[in-house]
Formats: C-alpha cells, sequence, structure tokens
C-alpha cells in the first residue's frame, strides 16, 4: 500500500470562498460500515454546492471524554487523531473560530467550525460530515443539529455481514455483525426526527433517481456531476488508500450481490438473525433451505468462541481509546489492538500496513496561540 502522500492534492486558493459564506443545515450520512456511506459521501460531494466531511467521528471520541475532561483538554489529543489529520486543516485555523470559553454543553461547535471550514477551502457553501459510527449518536446530533439532514445508508444483511466479516475491524463470525446490524436498527428506529433511508442496492441500480431523492431531501438542486463523482471529485486526497474505500472512487454500477456466493447454510443463518432488518427494508429471503432449530443452534455455538474473543478484543480497543493521551490512532498500542479483532484479516493480508495520515503542525502551540478553552 502506498503512504497516501501523492494522493494529496494543493488546494487551488480561488477555490475558496469567505467561512461565513457557509450555511446549514447540516448533512450527517451514517449507517453500518460496508453499507455505503464511502459512496453517498463522494457522490453528494460532487456537487457544486455540497462537502461532505471523511469521518470526523466527532461524537465518536468526544461524548465519553467530556464526562471528565474540559473542552481545551481534548483538542490536542483530537488533532492528533487520523481522523482530523485526513482533514488536512491547520489547527490554528480551527480554534481561531472557536470561542475564547466553549463550555462542554456547546463543545459541538468544534464540529460545526471543522466542517464548514473545510467545505469553505473548497469553494462549497453547504457543509456535512460522512461517520458511520454516528449512527448511534442520532439523539446528539439532532440536539445540537436541530435542522440536519441525516442520510441513513442501509445494505442488505447477507451483503453486509460477509463484507463486514473481511474487513481488519469486523469479526470473522456472523454472529455479532448481525448482532450489530440488529442493533443500529433499532437505533433508527428511535429517533423521530425526519430522516432519509436509502438502500445501497437502489442506489446502484438507479443512482439517478436515488439522488433526486437525497438532493430534494438536503434542499439542493439537481446537478448531474453527482452521476460522475469520479470526475468531479473537489478533494481528492481525502480518503486514506485502503482497499475498501477503493470501490467507492469508481463510477456507481450496479453488481451482482457478492452475498450470493455463500453458503445456503450462512446465508440462511444471517436472514434468520437478521430478519427484522430484512423485512424493514424490503429484503426478500433467498431460496435456500431454512434452518432448523438445531441447525441454528449449531451454527450459533460454533460462532460463541470466536463472538467472545472478538468483544474482549474490542473492550480491549475501546478502554485504550478511553484515555484522551492514547487518540492517535497509529501508535504502536493502538494499531497492536486493532490488530486483534480479526486476526483472519491478517493472517490473509499480512503484509498489508495502514496509511499514515498527512502530518499537521504541533497542535500545542496552536492552541496556545488560540487562547484557553474552558
Amino acid at each position: 500500500m502506498t503512504d497516501g502522500s501523492s494522493r494529496q492534492p494543493i488546494l487551488d486558493p480561488t477555490s475558496q470562498i469567505p467561512y461565513e459564506a457557509t450555511q446549514g443545515p447540516p448533512i450527517f450520512v451514517v449507517g453500518n460500515g460496508r453499507s455505503g456511506t464511502t459512496l453517498m459521501e463522494m457522490m453528494m460531494s460532487a456537487h457544486p454546492n455540497i462537502y461532505v466531511c471523511h469521518e470526523l467521528a466527532y461524537y465518536a471520541w468526544f461524548t465519553g471524554a467530556l464526562r471528565t475532561r474540559s473542552v481545551s483538554d481534548l483538542l490536542d489529543p483530537y488533532f492528533s487523531t487520523v481522523n482530523f489529520r485526513w482533514l488536512r486543516l491547520h489547527p490554528r485555523t480551527v480554534t481561531e473560530r472557536l470561542p475564547d470559553s466553549l463550555p462542554r454543553p456547546e463543545a459541538w461547535k468544534l464540529f460545526e467550525v471543522m466542517m464548514r471550514l473545510k467545505s469553505a477551502s473548497l469553494g462549497k457553501v453547504r457543509y456535512g460530515d460522512k461517520s458511520p459510527p454516528h449512527i448511534w449518536y442520532l439523539r446528539s446530533i439532532f440536539r445540537d443539529f436541530p435542522d440536519a439532514r441525516v442520510i441513513v445508508m442501509v445494505r442488505d444483511p447477507r451483503g453486509e455481514a460477509a463484507s463486514v466479516s473481511n474487513m481488519p475491524w469486523g469479526c470473522a463470525k456472523d454472529l455479532p455483525n448481525c448482532l450489530i446490524n440488529e442493533l443500529t436498527r433499532k437505533a433508527v428506529l428511535r429517533q423521530t426526527e425526519e430522516m432519509l433511508i436509502v438502500r445501497l442496492e437502489d442506489l446502484q441500480a438507479d443512482p439517478r433517481a436515488q439522488m433526486e431523492r437525497v438532493l430534494e431531501f438536503v434542499g439542493e438542486p439537481w446537478d448531474e456531476a453527482v452521476l460522475d463523482h469520479p470526475n468531479h471529485d473537489p478533494d481528492p486526497g481525502r480518503l486514506p488508500d485502503v482497499p475498501w474505500f477503493s470501490s467507492s472512487e469508481a463510477p456507481v454500477q450496479q453488481q451482482e450481490p457478492a452475498w450470493r456466493r455463500l453458503s445456503p447454510e450462512r446465508i440462511a443463518l444471517i436472514e434468520w438473525l437478521c430478519r427484522k432488518s430484512m423485512k424493514l427494508h424490503g429484503y426478500e429471503p433467498a431460496d435456500v433451505p431454512k434452518l432448523g432449530m438445531f441447525g441454528k443452534a449449531r451454527l450459533i455455538l460454533g460462532s460463541i468462541p470466536e463472538t467472545v474473543r472478538y468483544a474482549v478484543a474490542y473492550v480491549r480497543l475501546g478502554a485504550y481509546f478511553a484515555k484522551p493521551n492514547r487518540w492517535d490512532w497509529y501508535d504502536e498500542g493502538g494499531r497492536e489492538r486493532t490488530r486483534g479483532l480479526n486476526p483472519a484479516y491478517w493472517e490473509r493480508n499480512p503484509n498489508f500496513v495502514y496509511p499514515e495520515a498527512p502530518e499537521v503542525p504541533e497542535p500545542a502551540q496552536d492552541a496556545e496561540d488560540a487562547g484557553e478553552l474552558a
């Protein structure tokens, strides 16, 4: 893999607009991993008015940490994260836009400033963010941004579970991946605010119709550029050079579902575990033999050891990053614990290395220059 440095363009200053020219409502793209969120991010950002940031993951980092730390304590750690570094903004440009005193209930203004700054730097008036984990923070999003436009990407659970099992951050067994699918279904249903649900398969089959829905929902006029996002990418260096993002950088096309190559037994198990999600989003069961009680029990019991190992590794990773001084995803401890999530992936890809994120100036000096934040 490359280190991504060749993919970082020098931004054209003539494309920039004043920060004050950016406007809401902000746009948020959420969904499970491998559900098509990056494709939606890329297609929307091809629109001349819109830029959707790539995985700032603000709520995932800040929600728990703000219970014990002040906003100022969290700025430097966040500026060291892979999420901020791929944004390629100087920390000072962010802190200069924040008030001298930022109380915890208004910490979300940091998120808003980053989105608006990035959009303004690319000449886009509308701003937003795509962070799959934010599907767990929908209540916080609508609390902080009452006029938010939230697009929820969903995918056939059979394809999603099979794809996640092949990711370095997924579980090799379908059981936990399906349980996460069910939990996110409930998270979406608990929200009463307006959201737009887009099925990945519908977007691939008829991108024009689906993007017309999306643009009407966010309040922007139609533009053909969204159907040709590879040639209208305003920020080619936004994505780390990793295999799971490469398909999102290609033209949209309908594909034969990869899950059809799974064994009938595996298909039947995923369908049963995700039966509520499949019914809610209109996915029809496959013509495969159904599992009886003993068949389900056998497969689930066989998945438990790996599921427990994955859960322990996930908790271990979360406990490590719970301390802000460890928010640098690329430090040795973070990498080692990340590799523990799916050992099968590393056995298949022993030479894979996460690309290094772009370097940013030392944030401590910028925070001092901008003044202390409460």
